[in-house]
């Protein structure tokens, strides 16, 4: 039995970790390279810019990071698997849970 046959099989017994495993395990990969995707320190520390402070620095850092992110339009999706079992009241709770919102 798979890992993703064990979680589908108890589901009913444990639904919440179920709906955060679901969620977990529906990440996908990154085929960037490491490198490439962690050096970013370059691009943002440049001559003019070489006095900044460490807090003003990770400040560019998430903020270069948040605009790559919304141009990819990035948006989890479930793993088809675990959807037949789960319900749409989980599936809003798993999502309030790992986006952080309320409405």
């Amino acid at each position: 039995m798979s890992l993703l046959e064990w979680w589908k099989n108890s589901s009913k017994q444990y639904p919440i970790l179920s709906a955060l495993t679901r969620d977990v395990l529906a990440a996908q990969a990154s085929i960037v390279a490491s490198e490439s995707a962690f050096s970013t320190t370059g691009r943002i520390v440049e001559d003019y810019r070489s006095s900044l402070s460490p807090a003003t620095l990770c400040m560019f850092t998430c903020l270069q990071d948040w605009f790559v992110a919304e141009s990819r339009n990035q948006q989890y999706n479930f793993v088809d698997e675990f959807k037949d079992n789960s319900s749409e009241e989980e599936e809003e709770y798993s999502r309030k849970i790992l986006c952080n919102y309320d409405e």
